[in-house]
């Protein structure tokens, strides 16, 4: 939530408190006392809640700068990822160099092992989601059409639910949703997540062919816009 959100909540607030102040409440029908103010009031306090834990997350993560590795042949130059951030990939973190990646070993549905490791070679768009988490759900969508713009081999979008996730709810949502492309895995313990630095979800980490983190984009946004599609383009084609 931006300051002009935050200002926009306190007049609200000052607007309801006036009300109360003022006598007048008694002349408004309690449906709206009840049923719209409070709401209203609640909605922005939420609002506000959500954008301070996104901005803290963000900045103790760029803070950290945990797991930075040198650059290797095949790696993008963070300038050329900046300059191509326009629209909401402006909020795009683009690391000054690459951070590794542990190989930390999760699951598919069959509960058989795998890394992100297993798709070196390729870039990766690695998405830490879950089905409780209304925002994750909300981008899903995109991500499975961003799969589909793109040849598996040469861009692979991974999506790993974190945390508790039953295997049979995750494949009901897909089903519902007509999510058909993504590499879904499951990281049930949290433990590449917790070695990733994630603090909240959704994050999205872009993986270089070298499988060197190269960026990172928290909370949710749109995967098949264009201006999403020019940043992966740009990983996919520098070899």
């Amino acid at each position: 939530m931006s300051c002009r959100h935050n200002r926009l909540s306190y007049r609200i607030e000052a607007f309801i408190s006036s009300i109360s102040l003022s006598g007048r409440s008694a002349n408004l029908p309690p449906l709206i006392l009840s049923d719209i103010i409070v709401p209203v009031q609640k909605w922005f306090r939420a609002k506000a809640a959500i954008a301070t834990k996104l901005a803290l997350a963000a900045a103790l993560y760029t803070l950290t700068g945990a797991g930075a590795i040198l650059a290797g042949p095949g790696t993008v130059e963070p300038e050329i990822l900046n300059q191509a951030r326009e629209g909401d990939m402006k909020r795009l973190i683009v690391h000054d160099q690459p951070r590794e990646v542990h190989e930390v070993e999760i699951t598919d549905a069959s509960g058989k092992s795998a890394t992100i490791g297993d798709f070196s070679g390729s870039v990766v768009v690695l998405n830490f989601w879950a089905t409780w988490c209304a925002p994750c759900i909300k981008e899903m969508p995109s991500l499975d059409r961003l799969q589909q713009s793109f040849d598996p081999a040469d861009v692979v979008v991974v999506a790993v639910a974190t945390g508790r996730n039953s295997v049979a709810k995750v494949e009901n949502f897909l089903e519902e949703n007509d999510i058909r492309s993504l590499m879904i895995l499951y990281d049930r313990k949290t433990r590449l997540s917790g070695a990733m630095s994630v603090i909240s979800i959704p994050v999205t980490v872009l993986i270089d062919r070298n499988g060197a983190e190269v960026a990172r984009f928290i909370g949710d946004t749109t995967w098949d816009s264009d201006e999403a599609i020019k940043v992966i383009k740009i990983l996919a084609e520098t070899n």
